[in-house]
């Protein structure tokens, strides 16, 4: 347990509200004891009454905020009041001394407490404004750093299948190869387009619609130029975003292929479960697979299993499958190589 969720558990959300509503007790104290009448009493302190109503009106509303929102604003009205109460009494006590004294001693530390309670709730106010802001900015950044290495990886492969396959029509005069790197360029504003909408959209998935999964990876297979896919997912249908299916194949494909330690690696996608009621699907290969003890770690962001991998290939694969709500693990294959099992809730 960390120390500000600690913290955040002692201190109450009605905070604020009710440290205004205690030194409102100092105004009530004066028009009480102040022996000119009620009415007078009570217009002489009505600013400083106001301005404390103020601050248990505000604290009504920062209650609804983040607990360490209300522990730095009550915190903040806290201070204020104290300093304003220590100024009084050093105000007083200067008069008292010079043989002046003030003739409510009662109705000046009111005052004097009551406007610093309220510069001292809009000061924690403003500072619990600041932090959280700048809490987003660097959340922000890290999104945005975390959105460049996604991009330019997820370039890479169908980048590399362009680039071939024009030097294949060069040196052949084939012009089939260029449908290929046609739609391996396609693919590319695919990816940034479906990248820059995740970026303005957040973690979620997009807009899902029933999916069939084995046409996804057969698609996804043909930016996979050297492992051989095959596919037995023909009956199963997922309600998903096709985009971001897609990036997941292509991602546990080009995972197998760099990182399987074979040339050509036999990449299997299969239903879990029973055909009828299925509980998801896998991505299996017969590569060298993933070590058990690295196998809860295999989807963090910077792992990798080889030496200068980026670790954003399986980060990937583990950020849209939770962006589904599916559970994401890996096994052993049959095969002795990797087995990636997407299970849907």
């Amino acid at each position: 347990m960390s120390g500000s969720r600690a913290h955040d558990r002692r201190v109450p959300r009605s905070s604020v509200s009710l440290l205004g509503t205690l030194l409102s007790a100092l105004p009530l104290a004066h028009v009480l004891t102040s022996g000119r009448g009620y009415a007078l009493a009570a217009l002489e302190v009505a600013p400083p009454a106001l301005l404390l109503l103020g601050v248990v009106a505000y604290g009504l509303h920062v209650g609804r905020h983040g607990r360490d929102t209300v522990a730095t604003v009550a915190t903040a009205c806290a201070v204020g009041a104290l300093a304003g109460g220590v100024v009084s009494g050093w105000v007083l006590g200067l008069t008292a001394l010079g043989g002046v004294p003030r003739p409510d001693p009662l109705f000046d530390v009111s005052a004097t407490v009551a406007l610093g309670a309220a510069l001292g709730t809009a000061g924690g106010s403003y500072a619990a404004r600041l932090r959280a802001r700048t809490a987003e900015l660097a959340a922000a950044n890290e999104r945005l750093d975390e959105f460049a290495g996604v991009v330019s990886h997820d370039l890479r492969n169908p980048l590399t299948v362009a680039e071939g396959r024009v030097e294949l029509a060069r040196e052949t005069g084939d012009v089939s190869h260029l449908d290929a790197a046609h739609r391996a360029l396609d693919r590319i504003e695919s990816i940034v387009d479906a990248s820059l909408e995740l970026a303005r959209t957040g973690a979620d998935a997009g807009d899902r619609e029933p999916v069939a999964v084995g046409a996804v990876a057969r698609a996804a297979a043909d930016t996979v130029s050297t492992a051989t896919v095959a596919v037995d997912a023909a009956e199963l249908t997922l309600d998903a975003d096709r985009e971001r299916l897609r990036t997941l194949f292509e991602n546990c494909f080009r995972n197998s292929v760099e990182h399987g330690g074979v040339d050509a690696p036999a990449i299997d996608v299969g239903v879990l479960g029973d055909a009828d009621d299925p509980d998801g699907f896998f991505v299996a290969d017969d590569g060298r697979g993933v070590p058990e003890p690295e196998r809860e770690d295999v989807f963090a962001r910077g792992y990798s299993t080889a030496d200068g991998g980026t670790g954003l290939g399986l980060a990937v694969v583990g950020g849209v499958a939770e962006s589904h709500g599916w559970t994401p693990s890996v096994v052993e294959s049959d095969a002795g190589g990797a087995r990636f099992e997407f299970r849907v809730e």
